[in-house]
């Protein structure tokens, strides 16, 4: 899987840490928000979040249906602000640029304007 939208201007890697109040699972996360998550059908491996409007999120959670392997998209009927959806990360970081496999971050003091 890899992030995509119209251009691609820039691209970039993503990483998370789960809440510990979720024990670092997603379908913990899952379980609690809805009713009709099974975590004994499904193992949740992985989303895809689409900012859009001015504070709104899309959000497809990446299932894995147990008994057959089978990776399922799921979502839920209704939408998401982009403080519901953070509040399941611990630690959320997104790095995006032009070309980011040839910058190294450098190490010094960060310069603010």
């Amino acid at each position: 899987m890899e992030a995509s939208v119209q251009y691609n201007d820039w691209k970039g890697t993503a990483a998370a840490d789960i809440a510990d109040e979720f024990v670092n699972s997603m379908d913990e996360y899952l379980t609690l928000k809805s009713q009709k998550y099974d975590k004994n059908i499904y193992h949740c491996v992985g989303c895809r979040l689409r900012p859009y409007g001015i504070d709104k999120l899309d959000v497809v959670f990446y299932c894995r249906e147990i008994k057959t392997g089978q990776i399922v998209p799921i979502c839920f009927n209704q939408e998401f602000g982009i403080s519901e959806i953070l509040v399941i990360f611990k630690r959320f970081a997104v790095v995006l640029g032009e070309h980011i496999d040839r910058i190294e971050e450098p190490r010094v003091d960060i310069i603010y304007i």
